[in-house]
């Protein structure tokens, strides 16, 4: 951001670079730096001792030292371009003595004069990358001559605040950097979202396509025949009970399809029987489950009702029912899930098991955090279990643990869900 400051001597504008963290300035700072001035004022037995700090169109009296006679406030603004001492400092970024501006056809008019400050000694602050921050200052009513030794200690006093401005600065870039991790992270776990999605979308569309394929078949078989034989009634029957039967095997995949692909609006909640509704879920992974060679059981009372945000609670489970079929089992064992629903106070408690190889103690103490993997020979990106707790704690404001033993590992969630339960 460029701001312009008045040049007394030349009477010239010059524009200079000040940061745009320049606000952020914290009380633990501006104590210690009241300390500071409070000594300095009291070492050159000076009225005033000043932080000034630069704005777009003022500058502003930031700290000020608690001495006697003291004519400036904290907090005072004065509009730029009137040819303050500070300007001309922050403007050739050099230090300014005035020893009597009385004395000084250049500064005999400045504002400073009418407060009786005739005297001035100041350097620029800057930030670590070098834009400018302000000035710290000293000013009498009288007559001032600084020597070198008085010079470089007030340069002492002005290194100690750059010094806490580079860590302000190192800590304002460090936010930046984790708000840009958490972006970073953000992006990633809706690519794995949609990653999940997508492969969902592969293996129903599997599912559907072969109902689908032995009804046209039938169909096909079923128009040869009446086309053939007229009267084979039979053979007719029977064809359509078969189309009849694929066409609704079908008709439920896509509503499962639908249910799962569509419902993404994570502020909305429904009322879903939560028997029928996980196993819908469970159906829509059928095929990598078979392939896997994974069952799945079932433990939920067939009359509970839940209102919920279905999305969240679908890629829950299904993030739950991936990492369980990639990375609980070994090849030479039966391999099973077992999900089970029970009423809790004000809620319900969903635990979902398996009876794979388990995980130790550490391991289970780390499976939410991104990017862990229990084994780099399967494949995974080792966020799932991330997505998990994120939509666990933040969309369905619930808990979820783990725990794991010898043989096999759980989760195990409680959800503050409304519970109701079927009538008939």
């Amino acid at each position: 951001m460029k701001v312009m400051v008045k040049l007394r001597e030349s009477n010239e504008f010059k524009s200079v670079e000040i940061s745009p963290f320049y606000r952020r300035i914290d009380e633990d700072l501006i104590d210690k730096w009241q300390g500071v001035l409070d000594i300095a004022s009291k070492m050159y037995k000076v009225p005033s001792a000043l932080i000034m700090r630069l704005h777009p169109k003022d500058i502003e009296v930031l700290v000020k030292s608690n001495s006697r006679g003291n004519p400036y406030e904290s907090g005072e603004m004065c509009e730029l371009g009137l040819g303050l001492y500070c300007e001309t400092v922050i403007g050739h970024n050099r230090p300014l003595h005035v020893a009597n501006a009385l004395d000084d056809k250049v500064w005999i008019d400045n504002p400073d004069v009418k407060l009786q400050m005739i005297s001035y000694y100041g350097l620029p602050i800057s930030w670590p990358d070098g834009s400018v921050f302000g000035t710290i200052c000293i000013l009498d009513s009288k007559t001032r001559y600084y020597d070198d030794r008085q010079k470089k200690l007030l340069g002492a006093f002005r290194d100690t605040i750059e010094k806490d401005l580079e860590l302000l600065h190192k800590q304002i870039q460090l936010e930046k950097n984790m708000e840009e991790i958490k972006r970073s992270q953000g992006m990633i776990l809706d690519f794995e979202k949609n990653k999940l999605t997508n492969q969902l979308v592969s293996s129903i569309s599997h599912e559907i396509s072969t109902p689908i394929g032995v009804a046209l078949t039938t169909a096909s078989y079923m128009d040869y025949v009446l086309k053939k034989s007229p009267g084979s009634y039979d053979k007719l029957k029977e064809g359509a009970s078969l189309v009849q039967k694929n066409l609704d095997q079908a008709s439920k995949m896509l509503k499962t399809f639908k249910q799962i692909t569509d419902d993404k609006d994570v502020e909305k909640e429904s009322l879903v029987h939560l028997e029928t509704f996980i196993k819908s879920v469970i159906m829509s992974m059928k095929y990598d489950l078979q392939e896997h060679k994974v069952s799945v059981e079932f433990d939920i009372d067939d009359k509970l009702q839940v209102k919920i945000y279905t999305y969240a609670l679908i890629q829950v489970l299904l993030n739950l029912t991936v990492n369980a079929t990639l990375h609980a089992f070994k090849e030479d064992r039966e391999k099973k899930i077992v999900i089970r629903a029970k009423t809790e106070k004000d809620g319900i408690i969903l635990s979902f098991s398996d009876n794979g190889v388990g995980m130790t103690e550490e391991t289970c103490d780390k499976a939410f955090e991104p990017f862990v993997r229990y084994d780099m020979e399967t494949e995974g990106s080792g966020l799932g279990l991330t997505i998990v707790k994120d939509l666990v704690e933040r969309v369905l404001k619930g808990t979820i643990d783990c725990g794991s033993g010898e043989e096999g590992t759980i989760f195990t969630m409680y959800l503050p869900v409304e519970v109701t339960y079927e009538t008939h």
